[in-house]
């Protein structure tokens, strides 16, 4: 059986996308330990609604980081973020209480898709910001500067 024990930890660079990452991470494990088990049916399908409305959130905000930079490969992360946007509306609709064991495979496959995705595309954008700026210690106060701009 699946089992999610511990959570990695994160670090584009960036607070504001690091923040949500790990808000959806700890979705992610609460909601694979309660399916595990086989537990709380009505707390499972609550999560699986939180982890969508939370995703689209940091989804739009990490795109408008993403464009406010210019961002080569924003096109591809857009695409990667709309299936991944998709698998979680996909396992919500096909939750239900008599289902819910059902859910292990699925919901692991979740959690994987979200770590495979901070740790390569989210990581390479953290990266290419940080080269896109001066290499002084500006540079965090830029990143910061951009962080609160798209909060705007």
């Amino acid at each position: 059986m699946f089992s999610i024990t511990r959570m990695r930890p994160f670090g584009s660079g960036m607070q504001m996308l690091d923040r949500d990452h790990r808000a959806i991470s700890e979705i992610l494990v609460e909601l694979n330990g309660l399916v595990a088990r086989e537990a709380c049916p009505a707390l499972q399908l609550r999560l699986l609604k939180e982890l969508g409305q939370l995703s689209a959130v940091h989804f739009a905000l990490e795109e408008g980081m993403m464009s406010a930079t210019r961002y080569p490969s924003l096109p591809a992360h857009q695409l990667r973020h709309r299936r991944m946007a998709e698998e979680i509306r996909r396992v919500t609709a096909s939750w239900s209480a008599k289902t819910a064991p059902a859910l292990v495979q699925p919901a692991g496959l979740l959690w994987e898709s979200h770590i495979l995705h901070v740790e390569n595309e989210d990581l390479d954008f953290g990266r290419w910001v940080n080269g896109f700026r001066s290499p002084k210690p500006v540079r965090a106060c830029k990143v910061a500067q951009l962080e609160e701009a798209v909060a705007v």
